[in-house]
């Protein structure tokens, strides 16, 4: 079921089922978009009666998709008892055509599009979808098993073979890495990425995973690519509670995030390993002195939930 409300001040809000989580939740759930065009306190009023239709209609597990830039928003959420459990960066570029990749794809991954009748393909699908993937969707989400956010992953993949999605399965010299899977508008004009990832033995291939993702779009003559990266949003934060929160540095964070993107699409593995490490060691050293620090609190916070639950 789709549902959509609106108000004249030109805020959205659009409900849609979601199959696939309920086949592993056992429970109602849907997913809500928001769109706020106009002014907060409209929205607000919008948003009481979609909260309303949720309880009458006994949605269970609701998952809302908005702008994280929108404080006000949040903070609404955060008072009717919502919390962030994913954080994604929802990313379009324009007219793929002119972009040269060339010297960004200097390793070839080959697509084949997937049926449902390649049952072979389909269960290495699913084997990556549920094992390999540890951000995205019910993975991130502290209050879901584990086991049936993985279980929800691979069901997932059984619906993407279906129109007007397109699953394909990547190949290297001959050798499975990972799987792409895409909706293509039906006028052919915009494609959204649903899913893309290979192996954790092949992970080295990422890159050129995405370069053949893009090369099938430029194939297919469409003039839009949308997609969502897991994991990104997480750095934004950070960097919002350590210098204050402002679109000026919100866009600096943005920037700085997209240059080191390029970065280290153009430099050697062995150069991004280094840095990477570096970066992990960094932190660890800052967390140590965390953990010393936060003792004393972990330790009265420790003997408290013991004295409540482990007593009994």
């Amino acid at each position: 079921m789709d549902k959509k409300f609106s108000d004249l001040n030109h805020n959205y809000i659009s409900i849609q089922d979601t199959p696939w989580d309920e086949k592993v939740l056992g429970i109602k759930s849907c997913n809500v978009k928001i769109d706020v065009g106009g002014s907060f306190s409209s929205f607000s009023n919008l948003f009481e009666q979609v909260n309303l239709f949720l309880s009458d209609n006994d949605y269970k597990f609701i998952q809302v998709r908005y702008n994280s830039n929108d404080k006000d928003v949040r903070r609404l959420l955060g008072e009717l008892g919502y919390y962030i459990a994913e954080m994604s960066y929802s990313m379009c570029y324009n007219n793929p055509q002119k972009f040269d990749l060339t010297l960004m794809n200097r390793i070839e991954v080959e697509l084949v599009k997937v049926s449902s009748s390649d049952i072979e393909s389909v269960e290495l699908i699913k084997k990556i979808a549920s094992s390999d993937f540890h951000h995205g969707r019910m993975i991130e989400d502290i209050n879901i098993n584990e086991n049936i956010a993985r279980q929800r992953a691979e069901n997932w993949i059984e619906d993407l073979l279906d129109s007007p999605f397109s699953l394909y399965k990547a190949l290297f010299r001959g050798t499975f890495i990972g799987f792409h899977a895409e909706r293509l508008d039906s006028d052919n004009r915009s494609v959204n990425w649903i899913l893309t990832g290979v192996s954790s033995e092949y992970s080295v291939y990422a890159l050129p995973l995405w370069c053949a993702a893009f090369k099938l779009a430029q194939d297919n003559q469409v003039q839009s690519i949308s997609t969502m990266i897991s994991w990104a949003y997480y750095g934004s934060i950070a960097w919002g509670f350590l210098v204050g929160e402002s679109k000026p540095l919100d866009l600096l964070y943005k920037l700085v995030f997209c240059i080191f993107t390029a970065i280290g699409a153009s430099v050697s593995l062995d150069a991004v390993i280094a840095i990477s490490d570096s970066m992990f060691f960094s932190m660890a050293i800052a967390n140590i002195i965390g953990l010393y620090l936060l003792a004393p609190q972990v330790k009265t916070d420790l003997r408290n939930y013991q004295q409540t639950y482990c007593s009994k």
